[in-house]
């Protein structure tokens, strides 16, 4: 699978791994399981999201409009969650800059980054800053 989730300090974070060829039909599918339970994701604090090993991805922009609807539900449930994407590739970094213009004003702060060390200083000051917990990011 070229998705995989993991749930870190308690279920307050969230790690999502890409690698590979990933479509926008499995993104869906990732976003539908990892938002299911409603009591699990107003646990959610933060999420890293890397796909620095994502080789392409094929994804309309519909597909996109509904993982951001997807996302944007879920930020009712739990407003304030920090997210951050890690994506090197043009096609992934231009994506999920698009993604990110759909969250605008959605109630999660959000950034996208071409490198891990960046993307985990950033999640580490928002963080601390907004829950007062420093995450666990591996």
């Amino acid at each position: 699978m070229p998705l995989e989730i993991s749930f870190l300090d308690n279920g307050a974070g969230v790690l999502i791994v890409g690698t590979g060829m990933m479509s926008g039909q499995e993104l869906l599918e990732a976003k539908t399981a990892l938002f299911a339970d409603q009591d699990r994701t107003r646990r959610y604090r933060y999420g890293l999201i890397d796909y620095a090993g994502v080789t392409d991805l094929e994804m309309t922009s519909r597909e996109l409009e509904l993982v951001a609807a997807k996302d944007r539900q879920a930020a009712v449930i739990a407003p304030g969650v920090c997210v951050v994407i890690i994506a090197n590739k043009d096609v992934v970094y231009g994506l999920a800059r698009m993604w990110e213009a759909y969250m605008h004003n959605a109630g999660w702060e959000t950034h996208v980054f071409r490198s891990r060390e960046s993307a985990e200083a950033w999640i580490r000051e928002r963080v601390v800053k907004h829950f007062g917990v420093v995450p666990t990011l591996t």
